[in-house]
């Protein structure tokens, strides 16, 4: 992550692009958290802050480590002039974490305060972002130098298409640690797709232009293409989760024993989603 800051003025200018904002880790492994503080210039501060400081939380906010730079038992490393990183063992918890990192550069300068963030990442979620940029990252089909989505947004939307699927009834638990991947990777594709055009489209809203002057007129519209393909991919995801259901509502585990005249059977028939089965319902005589 970098930090712009303007000497001159005392002022904190910007960060480094949103894209880098959050950091992907394997479960037992380390990564190395960077921060990088430049000047108006866009060069690395050539001398150091007088210190660093760094707190970092797991998800349920429990404190893993906290400490300044410069300080005997710091754990914050210079990398060269005006750049420092943190590693970051993730562990086996499979955690989340927040880096909160303030830099004092020196009496007169108001503080920087940023926040960083670590997802881990379970390998098997990851194998599916080929299959999610394939579909979703229309720059990976039409340019050679891609400024499309990085794996880390790409992460989140697979995250987000477990908890929409979830939603569904008949509601499940699943996470991206024990979705059936195997059996139903598109249908998940699919949901975090939805997502991913849902973001495209609110940011179209913002740049979309539509220009007329003396007859002459211009227009950019990807917000009504969006919404197009939108519906498009609802309908599917629609047909596809009522599918994924009934794997659900086909194992029943209700026993009962209906009356010799079985209105309440033909009730539960006649209320049941097509192509539920119920194997352990029997009659009495």
């Amino acid at each position: 992550m970098e930090i712009t800051y303007d000497h001159t003025t005392a002022t904190q200018l910007g960060f480094e692009s949103t894209s880098r904002w959050l950091e992907l880790v394997l479960p037992g492994a380390a990564r190395q958290m960077d921060i990088r503080i430049l000047d108006k210039d866009g060069n690395l501060l050539t001398t150091d802050p007088k210190f660093i400081d760094l707190t970092v939380y797991d998800d349920g906010e429990k404190i893993i480590w906290s400490g300044r730079y410069p300080s005997e038992k710091t754990e914050i490393q210079k990398r060269e002039d005006g750049a420092y990183f943190y590693l970051l063992n993730a562990g086996a918890s499979q955690a989340d974490y927040m880096l909160y990192w303030t830099v004092f550069i020196g009496q007169g300068y108001t503080n920087i305060d940023v926040f960083q963030y670590a997802k881990v990442a379970k390998p098997r979620a990851l194998m599916l972002l080929p299959n999610l940029r394939n579909q979703l990252d229309k720059s990976m089909k039409n340019v050679h130098e891609t400024h499309g989505w990085a794996d880390d947004q790409l992460y989140l939307l697979l995250e987000g298409g477990v908890q929409e699927i979830c939603k569904a009834n008949p509601r499940v638990n699943y996470t991206l640690a024990n979705y059936p991947i195997e059996e139903w990777w598109q249908l998940l594709i699919d949901s975090a797709t939805l997502l991913g055009l849902i973001a495209q489209g609110i940011f179209s809203i913002d740049s979309d232009l539509h220009y007329t002057d003396q007859g002459i007129s211009f227009s950019v519209d990807h917000a009504g293409q969006i919404n197009t393909y939108l519906s498009f991919l609802v309908t599917r995801f629609n047909e596809s989760i009522q599918k994924f259901g009934l794997r659900h509502y086909a194992k029943p585990k209700l026993l009962m024993q209906l009356p010799r005249r079985v209105y309440g059977y033909q009730a539960l028939v006649s209320a049941a989603p097509y192509g539920v089965s119920f194997p352990r319902i029997f009659g009495r005589q």
